[in-house]
Parts: structure tokens; C-alpha cells; sequence
């Protein structure tokens, strides 16, 4: 590919390269090194408190009972990563979101090994394939300046989809009319939402790797919202930024300079690509893996200190808690007032209707399924399935088809930031809303899914020789108790979209002249406590909880009643 093409590199950019690449992993090491015994601390104390009532009624389901059916399946045709060839296969969206394929029904049916596996995790799915890659060329065309027509065409059959993502693989899958790939585009959606693709399942490595990497990202510059895949991946990604926007720019402009054929051009940025990612993903694999093996390995004894004074963790949180609070208020409040309160007046009407309607829909689809559930409980038919058929239709998005209608009321919402008075430092972006579109259906999924659950776990605690009048009663209860938690659920969202919007502000203005007051706090940590507690990081909690209380008591008014 690169024969006849030499890169721009000296060593002078490969020493700014090295310097970049360093420096950022030092970061990251040292985040992570500190966030992982946070996370862990607040595993210990969270575990203490669960006793501690929540505001949500409905019971959820334990992962262990979760609907172990496909989400769907179906035969579609797949472009060959190598040989640009289609072939049909039989497509299987497992319960974790991961999509299989095989060559036979049989053999998916069956158990059998899928041919291949996609994890869409933070994928953009492209429901016109042609013109989303049309778009990416353009880009890249103007970047090198060159002709679109330097990239060759590419040219996709009627009815594919793409799901695509930079500096990955795409996948483009061809349906067998535009009615099918529609139905597919949401439950496609859903899967590039949810899947994880972390390497390590370990819940608390997860939980210290976002933390470490989202304050990596920003102090390097970049908003961590726009990194997804693995932990390799995000920082691999992340270094690549960083590379095209302080050293790369400068080799693509000596790249235009010294080649001027165009389709050389075009093989030079692939060469480039491939040589920057190479170094970058062999410099991350190491780092990652010495970060893991660290925390893997003094992790034992800390759990084991932490668990050994939980009692005595709870009661010095609580009291670092309180004194933080007492020491952060006064700065924040009236930041708060500012920049939150005449936002949320503006943006809470306009986002409140396709929330209300979204979840007024699941609670009309658990009145219909819930009412044939009490019928055929009534009836005496076999309890067993009448469970397995509702959580079935809880995780099918087929079951949310008005549900996703409702939610299309977002896309005019999607520029709601240049309608609004946003006070300055405030963003209302594109990608808070359409986040915030994306996220509802796997929320409101949740929602119907613990309240099919709780039906059954009142039906099975209520029920004596009177299986009708028991399958009724828990109908009842569940039906008050979903109604309670569509309203917990409608503040919830209205706050955390307020959050995306403003949080960012307001700690730029609180965190700085809260440190010297926050100060004195530090003698409220027990001697047990000081290498897991860091008073920053305090100092960040307090203000996100008096904010998040503060946009909670704002909300409250506007929020709706479901019963």
C-alpha cells in the first residue's frame, strides 16, 4: 500500500510523539492508581447501605433471573471484512448486547459457535450507509485537499445499514426491504447503547477506569463523552487526538506539501495511520497492563482493611460528608442560582413532553400485558411460562414500538441549545439530547422489566388457594408502585440532563475557591481512611451533591403525576 510513499516524520516529531504518548499514560497511571482504593471504598460503603431505602418502589430484577432469550434474531446479509463479498447470516442479539452470526438457524438454535461476533459498543449506527460514508470522505478529502473521487467509490446495495465507528472496523449490513431494516434500527440502537466493551468484567476495575480516564481525558483537553470501546481502545483513541491536534497537523500539511498526486496522498494518511497506531496501541497495551497487574495485586489487603472497619468508614463518610458541605455551600448556592435555575425554567417544558409520553406508553403496555398475565394466572395456566413470556416482551424492543415513536419527539429538541438564554460556560449541545434520546428507551426497557418482576414476586408472596384474588391484588399494588417510579424516573432524567448541561460550569467556578475552604476538612479523616480518601476528590463529590440537590428541589414542581 505505502510502496513509493515516505512520511514526513523526522526526529523531531517522533520525540513530541514520545513525549505526548508519556505523558498522557503518566496521567492516566496516576489516576487510576489513585481512583481504583476510591472505588473500592465506595464499594465497601455502598454494600453497608443497602439497607437504607430507595426512592423506586418497583423491585429489580437480579441479573441472575434476566430474560437469557434473544433480544432478536433474523437473517441479514454481511459485507466481508477482506473480501468485500455478502453473505447471508443468521444474526443473534444476545441478552449482553452482543450480536452474534452464523452460518445456520440450526446451529444458533442449537448452541452451537457463531461464525463471527459484533460488539457495537459505542458504534454509530447508520441508518443511510451511503451518505454517512459519503460524509466521512468529504472530510477527509478536504483535510488532505484532494478530490472525493482519490477515495474510489464505494457503493452499498439497496437497504444497508452501517454501523460505524473511527478507527475501527464498519459493518454493513443489507436487510431485505427498507420495512425490515427499519424494525432492526432501533434494537441496533439499543446494542451500540449498552454493550460493554470493557476487557476486564471486574465491576470495580470498570468503575476506576472511567473515573481515571475522564480525568485523563480532560486534562489533556478532550470531553471523555466522545471515547467508547475498551480500555485499550478509549486511551489508544484518546493519544490519537491528541497527536492529530499537536503534532499530526503539522505532517499533513509537509505531506501536501511534498506529494501532490492525490491518490499518493490518500496512500500516505493511510501509511501515517497505520504507523501512529501501531506505536500508540503497543505503548497502551503495556501501560494498561502494569496499571491492572498493580491494582489486581494490592487489592486484597485493602478490601480486607476496608471490610474490617465498614462500620466506622459509614460514620466517618457521614461526618466528612457533613463538614464538606458546611465548608462548600456558601460558594455554590449562588452559583447554582445563576446558572442552573434560569436554564431549567427555559428547558424543562420543552423536554418534559416526550418523557412523560414515553413513560405514560409503559405504563399502558404493563396494564395490557400485566391484566392477560392475571387472566391466565386466573385461569391456571402454568406460572413458570406466564413469567418467562413477560420478561421476553421486556426485553424485545418490538414490544417499545410506540414507545420509540414517542421518543422521536427528541429529534426537534436536538438543537435546543440555540433556541435557549444559556448563561455563559453553559453548554446544551447536539450530543447531550440525542444522549439523552438514546438512553431513555434502555431506562424505560428497565422500568417495564422490574415491574413484570414485582408483579410476579407480590403474585408469589400473596398467593394462598385464591390464585385470582392474589394475581389481582399484586396487579393493583404494581400498578401504584410503577406509577410512583415513572415519576421518581421523570425527575431523575430532567436532573441528569440539567447536570449535562451545567455541572461542567459550575464546578469551574466552585472547585478553585473551594479548595481553600474545604481545607480544614482533613482533619476529619480518620488515619484508616487517609490513602483512600483524597480531599479533591471530596471537594468534587460535595459540590455534585449540593448541585444535584439543588437542580432536584427545582425539578420537583415540575414533575407530573402518573396515577
Amino acid at each position: 500500500m505505502g510502496v513509493g510513499v515516505s512520511l514526513p516524520i523526522d526526529s523531531a516529531v517522533e520525540d513530541k510523539m514520545k513525549a505526548i504518548i508519556g505523558e498522557t499514560l503518566k496521567i492516566f497511571s496516576e489516576k487510576y492508581a489513585k481512583a481504583y482504593p476510591a472505588v473500592l471504598l465506595k464499594s465497601v460503603e455502598d454494600d453497608a447501605r443497602k439497607a437504607e431505602k430507595s426512592e423506586y418502589e418497583l423491585l429489580e430484577r437480579p441479573s441472575s433471573e434476566a430474560s437469557k432469550d434473544p433480544a432478536k434474531t433474523g437473517w441479514l446479509s454481511k459485507e466481508g471484512a477482506v473480501v468485500k463479498n455478502w453473505k447471508k447470516r443468521f444474526f443473534v442479539v444476545r441478552p449482553d448486547y452482543k450480536i452474534d452470526y452464523f452460518d445456520k438457524e440450526e446451529t444458533a438454535k442449537s448452541g452451537g459457535n457463531p461464525k463471527g461476533t459484533i460488539n457495537p459498543s459505542g458504534y454509530a449506527v447508520a441508518e443511510d450507509a451511503d451518505s454517512a460514508l459519503a460524509k466521512r470522505i468529504e472530510e477527509l478529502a478536504k483535510k488532505l485537499e484532494v478530490e472525493v473521487g482519490a477515495f474510489g467509490k464505494k457503493s452499498l446495495p439497496p437497504h444497508t445499514a452501517g454501523l460505524l465507528k473511527k478507527r475501527r472496523r464498519d459493518w454493513f449490513l443489507q436487510f431485505d426491504s427498507e420495512e425490515a431494516k427499519l424494525d432492526w434500527l432501533p434494537t441496533l440502537r439499543l446494542c451500540a447503547k449498552k454493550a460493554s466493551a470493557f476487557s476486564n468484567p471486574d465491576p470495580i476495575s470498570n468503575a476506576a477506569f472511567t473515573q481515571a480516564f475522564a480525568a485523563t481525558a480532560w486534562a489533556r483537553g478532550f470531553s471523555p463523552a466522545r471515547y467508547n470501546g475498551s480500555e485499550s481502545e478509549q486511551l489508544s483513541d484518546l493519544i490519537v487526538d491528541q497527536l492529530e491536534r499537536d503534532v499530526l497537523d503539522e505532517v499533513f500539511g509537509a505531506l501536501k506539501e511534498k506529494i501532490s498526486v492525490a491518490k499518493l496522498r490518500v496512500m500516505a494518511i493511510d501509511k501515517l495511520e497505520t504507523v501512529v497506531g501501531g506505536t500508540v496501541n503497543a505503548a497502551v497495551s503495556a501501560a494498561w497492563s502494569a496499571a491492572s497487574a498493580a491494582t489486581d495485586k494490592a487489592r486484597p489487603p485493602v478490601e480486607s482493611k476496608l471490610k474490617a472497619n465498614v462500620d466506622k468508614i459509614v460514620a466517618a463518610q457521614d461526618k466528612i460528608s457533613e463538614k464538606a458541605r458546611e465548608k462548600v455551600s456558601g460558594h455554590a448556592d449562588p452559583v447554582i442560582a445563576r446558572v442552573a435555575a434560569p436554564l431549567a425554567e427555559k428547558a424543562i417544558p420543552a423536554i418534559l413532553p416526550p418523557i412523560v409520553s414515553a413513560l405514560k406508553e409503559v405504563i399502558s403496555l404493563f396494564k395490557k400485558d400485566g391484566d392477560s398475565a392475571v387472566k391466565e394466572l386466573s385461569g391456571g395456566q402454568n406460572e413458570a411460562q406466564v413469567w418467562r413470556n413477560l420478561a421476553r416482551a421486556a426485553s424485545s424492543v418490538s414490544t417499545f414500538k410506540g414507545v420509540i415513536d414517542g421518543l422521536k419527539q427528541f429529534d426537534a429538541l436536538i438543537h435546543l441549545g440555540d433556541k435557549l438564554p444559556l448563561p455563559e460556560g453553559v453548554k446544551c449541545g447536539v450530543e447531550e439530547v440525542a444522549d439523552l434520546a438514546d438512553s431513555s428507551l434502555s431506562i424505560i426497557m428497565k422500568l417495564l422489566d422490574n415491574a413484570f418482576y414485582t408483579l410476579q414476586k407480590l403474585f408469589t408472596d400473596k398467593q394462598g388457594e385464591d390464585k385470582a384474588g392474589a394475581a389481582a391484588a399484586a396487579f393493583t399494588e404494581t400498578v401504584a408502585r410503577l406509577e410512583h417510579d415513572c415519576a421518581v424516573h421523570t425527575a431523575a432524567i430532567l436532573c441528569t440532563l440539567l447536570g449535562s448541561f451545567c455541572l461542567g460550569k459550575v464546578k469551574a467556578d466552585v472547585v478553585e475557591p473551594g479548595k481553600e475552604a474545604i481545607a480544614p476538612v482533613a482533619e476529619e479523616i480518620p488515619d484508616f481512611l487517609k490513602d483512600v480518601v483524597d480531599l479533591d476528590d471530596v471537594l468534587e463529590k460535595t459540590v455534585e451533591e449540593i448541585y444535584e440537590d439543588a437542580v432536584s428541589a427545582i425539578v420537583k414542581p415540575s414533575v407530573p403525576s402518573f396515577a
